[in-house]
């Protein structure tokens, strides 16, 4: 409490004033200080001197969240009073310059807003105001804070923070990042915009944001695509495109409507609509619905398809495909070639099909089917929850056609007399403790019942260890094998 005069010296310190009409001195040399000032007494005034020999035009005078920013230029000298712009208690209110120059609290509040030009810029405009900031050329940051701010990135690389209100955002040449906040936020995009990316978290009811495509553009200019999580707006002829990040991956993040200069309307549903994708011979990305039972079918080609919520039903068809099931019980048929399936949460049921395929079923009990031809697949099956996931032979694979065999940390368990093959990956990985079982599959079972639990496997592998594994074109054990096999596949298999 009182008249104090605070000087940091040299390096990075914290200067605390307290109650008092305080003097915080700030010379060349400086460092990086932090000042709190908590003084709420009314008409205190506290004073920033800036030492000989600085000017008002070396200091840069700057806004970041709640805090101000006074900045040597040409140096890492930097002034920094917290929540300065939070509360008045926590203002200096004045600095000083030794030319007698003095800027009061309203004129740092204008330095700090920044001034546009064709450099890298940062404007701010006021709370609860509606702000109008041009970027002009240069990468900018522009912040319109609440109210319902209009923000122009102009040319060059930008981001756009839109703060709190219904504000406008437009990037301009370049790619841009824009960011709406809470609010229904405009988003335009029109030729020449470049490829601009729309972060807009708003999980308020009823709230509605609206990407307004330019004048002289149709819906049928318009190229709608999305993958798992993303929403894709293209121009036809052009490399423009606008990214709505986490469109079909989180509500809150939804652009509600797409507006044309036409009049025609593109709601949530009409987008979702307009992205499922067709099946062709070629290589397609098809998608579900969440909490809907989708039934997906990829033909021919290279495909991924993607059920998200619900009880979906995937088939890859022929060729590499990648299947994703996500949320609900899912039904993944992988089809000819070498796939890739995905179950996700919930009890899912995978089926790889001919080639060599992954399978990763995820928390839930999981069912893996193999038949014979069906190639050399391999599951990952990372679970640590109590569930039972299943791998079922089909008919034809016998309980003694079954060659069980570590390699590494995993499990192989092979048909006899055939290149097929089902690998557990990391079955013993963990080791002792509470993800030991996490990889495995706690049952296999065969078409004609028989049932090898977990904690019988390395039975079975101790026992076939003592042979070679029976060789190609032989389906049935040799007799020596029997002999010394029978009763073990016998006692674990029941």
């Amino acid at each position: 409490m009182g008249l104090d005069t605070l000087d940091g010296g040299a390096g990075n310190d914290l200067l605390y004033g307290g109650s008092g009409n305080d003097t915080y001195l700030f010379p060349r040399g400086g460092g990086q200080d932090l000042i709190s000032d908590r003084d709420w007494t009314r008409g205190n005034l506290d004073v920033i001197k800036l030492a000989q020999g600085i000017s008002p035009s070396d200091i840069k005078v700057a806004r970041v969240g709640y805090n101000l920013e006074l900045t040597i230029l040409g140096t890492t000298d930097k002034l920094t009073v917290n929540e300065w712009f939070l509360s008045t208690d926590s203002q200096v209110e004045q600095v000083q310059f030794d030319d007698g120059t003095l800027w009061d609290a309203a004129t740092l509040t204008t330095l700090s807003k920044g001034v546009a030009s064709e450099g890298n810029d940062v404007l701010q405009g006021d709370e609860s105001s509606a702000d109008i900031l041009n970027g002009l050329g240069g990468d900018d940051s522009l912040y319109g804070l609440s109210g319902n701010d209009t923000l122009n990135g102009g040319a060059g690389s930008d981001k756009l923070f839109g703060g709190a209100g219904m504000d406008t955002l437009d990037g301009g040449a370049g790619n841009d990042s824009l960011y709406g906040d809470a609010g229904n936020d405009t988003y335009l995009f029109y030729r020449g915009v470049g490829q601009d990316w729309i972060s807009d978290y708003d999980s308020s009811v009823g709230n509605l944001d609206t990407i307004k495509v330019g004048a002289g553009l149709k819906p049928s200019d318009i190229q709608l695509s999305r993958d798992a999580s993303n929403l894709y707006l293209g121009i036809a002829g052009t490399t423009d495109k606008l990214t709505a990040s986490s469109w079909f991956s989180n509500s809150a993040y939804r652009i509600e409507q797409i507006q044309f200069d036409d009049g025609t309307l593109w709601n949530a549903d009409t987008i979702k609509s307009m992205t499922k994708g067709t099946a062709t011979a070629g290589n397609d990305a098809l998608f579900g619905e969440d909490a809907l039972a989708d039934s997906l079918s990829g033909l021919d080609g290279d495909d991924k398809l993607y059920g998200l919520g619900g009880n979906d039903t995937l088939s890859g068809g022929n060729g590499a495909d990648e299947l994703q099931g996500d949320a609900g019980s899912d039904t993944l048929l992988g089809g000819a070639g070498d796939d890739r399936l995905y179950g996700g949460t919930g009890a899912d049921t995978l089926v790889g099909g001919t080639g060599n395929d992954q399978l990763s079923g995820d928390r839930g009990n999981d069912l893996y089917r193999f038949e014979r031809g069906d190639g050399q697949d391999d599951i990952d099956d990372f679970d640590p929850d109590a569930n039972t996931d299943v791998l079922q032979f089909g008919a034809g694979i016998s309980a003694n056609q079954l060659w069980f065999s570590k390699n590494g940390n995993d499990l192989e368990v092979s048909v006899i007399g055939t290149a097929d093959k089902v690998t557990i990956s990391s079955w013993s990985f963990w080791g002792p403790g509470t993800w030991e079982k996490a990889q495995h599959i706690e049952q296999f079972r065969t078409a004609d019942g028989k049932v090898l639990l977990e904690n019988q496997v390395d039975q079975l592998v101790g026992a076939m260890a003592a042979f070679a594994p029976p060789a190609p074109g032989e389906t049935s054990l040799p007799q020596n094998y029997q002999t010394s096999l029978n009763a073990v596949i016998a006692s674990n298999w029941q």
